[in-house]
């Protein structure tokens, strides 16, 4: 909310689908804005096309039922394959004595296999999403401040001399360096 006015945040979450109202948003600033170049808009276009393609390829993630028979079922026959591997494992032991902690360690990595089975079906439950989202807000936050301090000097080959002079005299060199030149 503070990127966008408090406003403005209301308007893009009430919108149907907030994604796509968000690029919606997006392309249109970019299209109305006089300082870019058509060919830098058009590789914008692109990007966005991109993203486009990457929330949609999430949404089918994340819409896509995994069967609760497959869980089930897998869930049941990993219980009966551990029941009985002690069985199988007699005739190979000579001593009995090992096939307890053999059977139990096996049973252990087998269901934490299972269950992380189970937590990737549904990936975007498991992923720290608000926290991504925060750092990218904090970063977004900090390039506008940054470009915000920044719009008013002077950057690039036209960049006035005056300003070297003021920033070497602020660094206790002076405005002179080695060979007596500014710079």
């Amino acid at each position: 909310a503070e990127l966008l006015g408090r406003g403005e945040a209301r308007r893009l979450m009430a919108a149907g689908h907030v994604p796509t109202q968000a690029l919606s948003d997006i392309s249109r600033v970019v299209r109305r804005c006089d300082v870019i170049d058509g060919s830098t808009k058009s590789r914008f276009d692109l990007h966005l096309d991109e993203l486009s393609n990457a929330i949609v390829t999430c949404e089918r993630l994340i819409k896509t039922p995994v069967p609760l028979v497959y869980t089930r079922h897998a869930g049941r026959f990993l219980a009966l394959w551990v029941l009985l591997l002690p069985f199988a494992l007699a005739g190979e032991l000579d001593s009995n004595f090992l096939m307890v902690p053999i059977s139990t360690l096996v049973a252990v990595f087998f269901f934490g296999i299972e269950e992380l089975g189970i937590q990737i079906e549904e990936p975007f439950s498991i992923m720290p999403l608000d926290d991504v989202v925060l750092g990218i807000d904090q970063r977004l936050c900090q390039m506008l401040d940054h470009d915000v301090s920044l719009a008013d000097q002077p950057i690039g080959p036209d960049a006035s001399p005056l300003a070297a002079q003021a920033d070497g005299a602020a660094r206790g060199g002076g405005a002179e360096g080695p060979g007596g030149g500014l710079f």
